[in-house]
């Protein structure tokens, strides 16, 4: 089983018996973890609605926060493979990161449209994503 599919059953196992406990604080705030299993669900069908298959892999380029997370949870639960990109790397770099893992979606910060775009894959906000 892949980390994944762990991390997504984890969510959902730590949801159903403890709904209204913290899972995680970010600069937004508290998040339960029937909050955060929530989000991952919407997540998950707005993945698949952008066409996200099992085996994919999704690249994600996301600042650490309770949305970043249930994205992770949400790749997970569609089965794809999450490609985690860090926020702090240059365009080229980036660049090199997609053209070596070939994702069928990147997922980014409202605030990276820059360092996201036109790298040759479809690029979505997370809004796009819950909506």
């Amino acid at each position: 089983m892949s980390l994944g599919r762990v991390l997504a059953l984890d969510v959902r196992r730590h949801a159903a018996a403890r709904p209204r406990a913290l899972a995680v604080r970010d600069a937004a705030g508290d998040h339960t973890w029937a909050e955060l299993d929530r989000l991952a669900d919407l997540a998950a069908a707005g993945l698949q609605a952008a066409g996200v298959a099992p085996g994919d892999r999704v690249a994600l380029v996301a600042t650490p926060s309770a949305g970043a997370i249930a994205l992770l949870v949400a790749i997970g639960r569609t089965g794809a493979v999450a490609v985690p990109i860090g926020t702090r790397l240059a365009r080229p770099e980036v660049a090199a990161a997609v053209a070596a893992t070939r994702p069928a979606l990147l997922v980014h910060d409202p605030d990276l449209d820059a360092l996201a775009a036109g790298h040759g894959v479809p690029a979505l906000q997370p809004a796009a994503l819950v909506a």
